[in-house]
Parts: structure tokens; C-alpha cells; sequence
């Protein structure tokens, strides 16, 4: 498994992947290294379940639907992270296209995709 930074594209696939497992309908823990999503995404982009679940509460902490609520995922959102949040509230269209381009690239099994809008991601203009 990786151990360097994360790749733009690993990094697009986890927030596709925080669309489809909303933080805040989920029960309390669901972003940890046992859970199937997590252990089937992790697998397909070369990332241990942990690290993805870490990115996963990292990109929580971002997220206002999160923070506006009180709580508040883990605090080691990377200033890639970020911008990655900015560029997705700036253009959802072309963000969620290249979720879907990089989940090609990355992934060899059918999984579901971005492209088909997002289902937690919060948006705002």
C-alpha cells in the first residue's frame, strides 16, 4: 500500500466516495477501516482502509454541513484537501466529472459514480 502523499486522483475517489457515505446519516464511527466501503475503495486505489477512512473524517472537517452542526471529523485536512473542497464548491459539474474520470483510472471493478450527482456533498455558491 501507498505510504507517499496522496495522488490528485486517490484523493478525487475518496471525496466521490464521501458523497455516498454521509458523515452525518451514518452511525457514529462509520468513516473507521472495518467498514466494507472503505475496505473495497482503499483496496482498489492502493491505500490501506485506514488512510482512507483518516481522508474520509479529514474531508468531514471541511464540510459545513458537518461543522455547522458542531462536530467536526478529525483536523488534518491538507491544504489539498481544501483547495480539492474549494474547486468542488467553484464547479461541481467539472468536479464530479473528474471524480468519475479518476475512479476509471483507478478502479478496475464497476463501482457506482459521482457523475451521478452527489447524494451528501454540500455545494454552495
Amino acid at each position: 500500500m501507498a505510504s507517499s502523499g496522496w495522488t490528485r486522483q486517490q484523493s478525487l475517489v475518496a471525496f466521490s466516495l464521501y458523497g455516498r457515505l454521509p458523515f452525518g446519516r451514518l452511525p457514529f464511527g462509520r468513516f473507521h477501516m472495518r467498514n466494507p466501503d472503505i475496505i473495497q475503495y482503499a483496496n482498489l486505489i492502493g491505500r490501506t482502509p485506514s488512510a482512507l477512512a483518516m481522508k474520509l473524517s479529514n474531508i468531514a472537517s471541511l464540510d459545513p454541513a458537518i461543522t455547522s452542526t458542531g462536530r467536526s471529523g478529525l483536523s488534518g485536512a491538507s491544504s489539498a484537501d481544501k483547495a480539492m473542497w474549494q474547486e468542488m464548491q467553484q464547479d461541481w459539474a467539472a468536479f464530479s466529472i473528474a471524480m468519475a474520470q479518476a475512479e476509471q483510472e483507478l478502479c478496475t471493478t464497476s463501482l457506482p459514480t459521482a457523475i451521478d450527482g452527489p447524494s451528501n456533498l454540500t455545494t454552495s455558491k
